[in-house]
C-alpha cells in the first residue's frame, strides 16, 4: 500500500468564529493547483482521497481531485481532524485496505508526528503547507 500524506494549503488566518471554518487563501489555492498539475503531468492518481472535515483540508482535497478527475473518490473522515494520531490513521487505513494508493489530507503537527513514526524517525517529519509525501507501507 502507498500512503500519501498531504498537509492542507495556506489558509486564512483570522476572521472566522471557528478554526474549522478557515478556507484556503488564494495563495493556498494556487499552490495546490500547481501540485495538482504536477501530479496529473506525472500520471499520479489515487484510489481514494480521505480528508479532514475542516474547510481548508476539504478544499485541498477538492483541488487535487478535480484536477485528477477523481472527485468521486473524496471522503470526509472525522479522524483526520486536528488531534489525529497514528492509531487513528491506522483505523482509516484498515477501513480502506482494499485500496493500494491512499491520499490523506490533514493538519500539522499531526501529519508530521505520524510520518515520523511511520518512517521510524526519532523526531517528527513536519510537512509544510501544501506538501505531499509518499510512504510505502508493507
Amino acid at each position: 500500500m502507498k500512503l500519501f500524506l498531504l498537509r492542507h494549503g495556506a489558509a486564512a488566518a483570522a476572521g472566522y468564529s471557528e478554526d474549522r471554518e478557515r478556507p484556503l487563501t488564494d495563495t493556498g489555492r494556487e499552490q495546490l493547483g500547481r501540485l495538482a498539475g504536477d501530479l496529473a503531468e506525472n500520471n499520479i492518481s489515487f484510489d481514494v482521497i480521505v480528508t479532514s472535515p475542516f474547510v481548508r483540508a476539504y478544499q485541498t482535497a477538492e483541488i487535487i481531485a478535480d484536477r485528477l478527475k477523481e472527485r468521486d473518490k473524496v471522503f470526509v473522515e472525522d479522524l483526520l481532524a486536528p488531534g489525529c494520531e497514528l492509531g487513528d490513521l491506522m483505523e482509516i487505513l484498515e477501513r480502506n485496505r482494499q485500496f493500494e494508493r491512499i491520499l490523506c489530507v490533514g493538519h500539522e503537527p499531526d501529519l508530521g508526528e505520524i510520518a515520523g513514526q511511520l518512517l521510524f524517525l526519532d523526531t517528527p517529519r513536519p510537512l509544510k503547507k501544501g506538501e505531499l509525501i509518499e510512504i510505502e507501507l508493507n
